[in-house]
């Protein structure tokens, strides 16, 4: 039966798809022959990964992209009134965070102590209790949030983004290397969304929503997943590799060239 799997999945690979309008409900998710996951796209959002890891994201309207590799967050800002845009680049390091622009640069060493300068690379901070926990930009109509935390031997963060009703969370774990945790993205109007795992590797995607309203159940108020309409679920052994026969929803080999992808 095994055997067999492998042989449809692998026949997948020779067919053609016609990948249609991307959405959060339907996105593109493509793996390789090798059953190693390629990309998340669902039209606004793109993640790749290679051989079970997570490597980079970007936004469809390239206002955000970032690389995993080398832990750099870039954004695309524009000042009120100026007719150039500013490309700006956040990189975390492993005790402190740089800011550049053009040949312009600046080191972030204690959230105590930042200077005003912050302000030249189109960012700010934000506080909990009084104190600067993280910094804050806009790329186009996205609020993001740097969520830092200086504890530790190193330095770790969690990135979140915010454009009208959706909410894109890239968490890491500063316990596993400061590899990354969690990713997910949901939608309070669509009331749908999706979820990334990880361990030492890729251990699951599928769609989830968690809602943020309380639900009665038995009397006692919970907060839980909802289900999904249209359901989707991918696991992934200890080394990344998908488990065929606990594959939910369609399962599609492809290149990801996003170039043959129609987005209406």
């Amino acid at each position: 039966m095994r055997v067999l799997l492998l042989l449809c999945f692998t026949s997948l690979f020779l067919s053609q798809s016609n990948y249609g309008q991307l959405t959060l409900t339907n996105p593109l998710i493509c793996h390789d022959k090798d059953r190693f996951l390629r990309c998340y796209n669902d039209g606004d959002y793109i993640l790749t990964f290679s051989n079970g890891n997570f490597r980079e994201f970007k936004c469809a309207d390239s206002s955000v992209k970032y690389s995993d590799i080398e832990k750099t967050l870039t954004f695309y800002s524009k000042r009120f009134g100026a007719l150039t845009i500013d490309t700006i680049r956040i990189k975390l390091l492993p005790k402190s965070i740089e800011l550049r622009k053009r040949m312009q640069s600046l080191e972030i060493t204690s959230l105590k102590n930042i200077s005003d300068e912050i302000r030249d690379y189109h960012v700010g901070t934000y506080s909990v209790d009084n104190y600067v926990t993280g910094l804050t930009f806009w790329a186009g109509d996205k609020y993001c949030e740097i969520e830092l935390s200086t504890f530790g031997k190193t330095w770790t963060w969690n990135i979140v983004m915010r454009e009208n009703s959706r909410v894109f969370y890239m968490g890491y774990n500063s316990y596993k290397k400061n590899r990354i945790g969690l990713i997910f993205i949901e939608d309070d109007s669509l009331r749908y969304g999706m979820s990334i795992s990880s361990l030492k590797n890729l251990w699951r995607l599928r769609s989830s929503y968690h809602d943020t309203l309380s639900i009665l159940k038995n009397g006692i108020p919970v907060i839980g997943d909802i289900p999904q309409e249209k359901n989707y679920s991918y696991e992934y052994n200890k080394s990344g590799r998908l488990k065929i026969d606990r594959v939910v929803g369609e399962l599609k080999v492809c290149d990801c060239n996003f170039s043959e992808i129609r987005r209406d």
